[in-house]
């Protein structure tokens, strides 16, 4: 009956049931100024909406954030509940359509409709510091702009103090009164300076005070977990990929607590205690620990992330995609292709529904990028190749030109597979990229030639393989690869170009002196590309796809050097747990060296992960030990057996 009437004369019918209920709203059905709304009321308008409306495409859950935002009314509080659960999810595009659905609804004196829409303008986890500020003091900006955040945060102030307002709630109007204090700092003190050090300085000052704003309305409120995540999140923000130090492949256990990375551990945790579903602390929590000595302590919060998104109870991707952060760090892989999956599932539907811009379009390549990266890890080359395809076809459709710092170096991911699984012909067989297309594709160019080099020399074809380092060492030199930190205009997520270069650069050098039998200085260069790889900054996934261990070890084993590439696969597996590639290393060199009771633990455990991905195992850790890779292949190797047996690397 309610959906074949006027809207306004169906909400009316429904609110006549009671008598007195009909009173509390004025002629369009809104609630009147000053007056508060029995939640009753709106729970029953609330059904009333879910009952005639086009229903919302994406499923989530946004009654676990206990934030009743006292619109009054019951449509724009299920659109303000939406707008805090993309928010939290990291998705600002959706989080900001859902914040000005609820002010469309509510009208203008919804002052929390406005504090939402500045939120969005403000810097988060994966944008942040000189960038932030260099980007959004553009006052032309679409996102991220920190001239509009203050307009938004000025108005929901305006608005909040106002007679006409409909919310008095202590805590909702301090969360306006700091977001204006975070606004007002940056607008004051972003400076035109392009200076890096100078910006990010900035950045630090401005970031700090919305903290002790923050932390203040904490110390009054400590137990609303709404506001425990606003602070963590903020504190985050001064320590982003730097929470636990150093931020290399240090050991695990010899990392220490980078400044506040304690206080974010003891208020997420406090806000869990209280709200243990709640999907933000949830993802700021594995952030906290996914560098962290110990991981596995956020794995609970992966499991619920992961789980949601498995039975379609959430269709935040990114939040999905969260629980393979941590399955990655603890080494179950098929888990971390699996959540992948189900992000890359609900990314798809976003854009097929047509709501996205440049933000979903790089989110769902970098979820893409999780996947691949899992497979290859994981061995699984089928499920690897068809992520591959939807990558590229997803950053093409996306508009690289629109955001190139970032979607351009994407096209390494394609070199990096291929290397992984030895695809050696199928590298050069791919089209050179164009001379007049190579400065802006200058970070895919530069993969190119390093993958061309490293297949040349897999191959046996030493001369060739010089050429494409002789193009790669030209192509470094491209002016969009300087590196110029924070805010390289190549960089992909939290490392620029230039520094993953450098690890190309000693592993195809690596490669070249192998081939010329020159295997003490190979080696020598190989341990150079190990430091360089391992002292990468963090970043998920990794910044060097295909460990440089592997190949080390693998060379290593192919030159009866057992024990020193059993001490460099031990090492791999304690960055890399259970990882398959070092552990089939290991089983050999064991086998070589004798150590049976060592063998059988790493027999049952090649046993189990190849159980738990349904891949079987490869032959060795890198394809570039031509012999032993291409043993099960019913290949034959480039020349003869010793020469051979003197052949590879990547």
């Amino acid at each position: 009956m309610w959906c074949s009437m006027n809207p306004t004369d169906a909400k009316a019918m429904v609110l006549e049931q009671v008598e007195g209920w009909l009173d509390l709203f004025d002629d369009d059905m809104k609630a009147k100024e000053g007056v508060a709304v029995p939640s009753n009321v709106l729970e029953l308008l609330a059904k009333f909406e879910q009952e005639t409306q086009p229903s919302y495409p994406f499923a989530l859950d946004y009654t676990v954030f206990q934030f009743p935002p006292n619109s009054g009314t019951a449509e724009a509080d299920v659109w303000f509940g939406r707008a805090m659960a993309w928010t939290f999810g990291f998705n600002f595009e959706e989080a900001s359509h859902c914040f000005q659905r609820s002010l469309d609804s509510a009208g203008e004196r919804f002052a929390l409709g406005h504090w939402g829409l500045a939120l969005c303008h403000g810097p988060y986890y994966n944008r942040h510091g000189a960038r932030y500020i260099k980007e959004g003091r553009d006052d032309q900006a679409k996102v991220f702009n920190i001239a509009q955040g203050l307009i938004h945060a000025k108005e929901a102030k305006r608005i909040s103090i106002g007679s006409a307002t409909n919310n008095k709630d202590p805590i909702q109007l301090a969360l306006i009164d700091a977001l204006l204090v975070r606004f007002t700092a940056y607008k004051d003190n972003a400076t035109n300076t392009n200076d890096t050090n100078e910006l990010q300085a900035c950045f630090d000052f401005c970031e700090r005070k919305y903290a002790d704003e923050l932390r203040n309305i904490l110390q009054k409120h400590p137990d609303d977990p709404n506001v425990g995540a606003f602070l963590a999140s903020a504190l985050m923000n001064l320590n982003p990929w730097k929470l636990w130090l150093p931020t290399d492949a240090t050991p695990r256990k010899e990392r220490i607590p980078a400044p506040d990375t304690i206080e974010i551990q003891t208020t997420v945790r406090h806000g869990l205690s209280i709200a243990p579903n709640h999907p933000g602390l949830c993802h700021l929590w594995i952030h906290a620990m996914e560098m962290a000595p110990d991981p596995a302590l956020s794995l609970p919060q992966a499991t619920l992330l992961a789980q949601e998104g498995a039975n379609k109870q959430s269709e935040i991707g990114h939040l999905s995609h969260m629980a393979a952060h941590i399955y990655m760090q603890v080494g179950n892989y098929q888990a971390a292709i699996d959540t992948s999956l189900h992000a890359v599932a609900a990314d798809a539907k976003m854009i097929a529904i047509g709501q996205c811009g440049v933000g979903v379009y790089s989110g769902a390549v970098h979820n893409l990028h999780e996947l691949l990266f899992a497979c290859m890890w994981a061995g699984n080359v089928t499920v690897g190749r068809e992520a591959l395809l939807k990558l590229e076809k997803t950053a093409t459709d996306s508009g690289i030109q629109r955001l190139p710092s970032r979607l351009e170096p994407f096209g390494l991911a394609k070199f990096h597979f291929m290397i992984r699984f030895g695809l050696w012909n199928e590298i050069l067989s791919i089209p050179n990229i164009l001379k007049q297309d190579q400065e802006f594709l200058c970070a895919t160019y530069a993969n190119q030639c390093y993958a061309r080099g490293v297949a040349y020399a897999a191959l046996g074809d030493v001369a060739n393989a010089e050429r494409e380092q002789k193009k790669f060492q030209e192509a470094r030199l491209l002016p969009l690869l300087k590196d110029e930190g924070a805010v390289s205009k190549r960089r992909l997520h939290n490392i620029p170009e230039q520094r993953k270069l450098d690890v190309a650069e000693e592993l195809l050098q690596g490669e070249i002196l192998y081939r010329k039998g020159e295997f003490d200085q190979c080696f020598e260069v190989l341990k150079r590309g190990v430091h360089l790889d391992d002292n990468l900054d963090f970043d998920e996934p990794w910044g060097w796809m295909v460990p440089v261990r592997h190949a080390l070890a693998a060379l290593l084993s192919e030159q009866g050097l057992w024990q020193e590439a059993i001490d460099v696969y031990k090492q791999d597996l304690k960055l890399h747990p259970k990882n398959i590639w070092a552990l089939v290393g290991l089983r050999d060199c064991l086998k070589h060296n004798g150590v049976d009771a060592e063998l059988d633990r790493v027999l049952a455990m090649i046993t189990e992960v190849s159980a738990s991905t349904g891949v079987e195992p490869p032959l060795t850790s890198c394809a570039c030990a031509v012999v032993k890779w291409n043993e099960g292949r019913g290949k034959s190797s480039t020349g003869g057996t010793e020469e051979a047996k003197k052949s590879c690397c990547s």
